[in-house]
């Protein structure tokens, strides 16, 4: 899907070095479009370090694809990350996207 591109790649880099990426896809759902957020992957212990300028750029990017919601799927672990408007729902997290 990403060779379609049917999904993007965002990737967290320290300097030249990959350090995260994250994948997502825009879904057009009957009753609104949707960001997708799939794999959220990097190196043990990173992540702080850069997911809340990817949070930005993806809810930015999501606002510029015209989606209405952000979903992403993870582990109950990813608790200590989610915060800036997300919600628990089980194991997956919604936010809504502001026009």
């Amino acid at each position: 899907r990403l060779h379609a591109r049917e999904m993007q790649l965002w990737t967290a880099c320290d300097g030249e070095k990959p350090v995260g990426c994250v994948t997502t896809s825009v879904e057009q759902f009957p009753r609104r479009k949707v960001l997708l957020i799939g794999v959220v992957a990097g190196e043990r212990g990173r992540v702080r370090e850069w997911i809340k300028g990817m949070d930005d750029l993806l809810r930015a990017y999501a606002q510029h694809a015209g989606c209405g919601l952000q979903l992403a799927e993870g582990r109950p672990g990813w608790d200590r990350f989610v915060r800036s408007g997300w919600r628990s729902v089980i194991t997956s997290y919604t936010r809504e996207i502001e026009r």
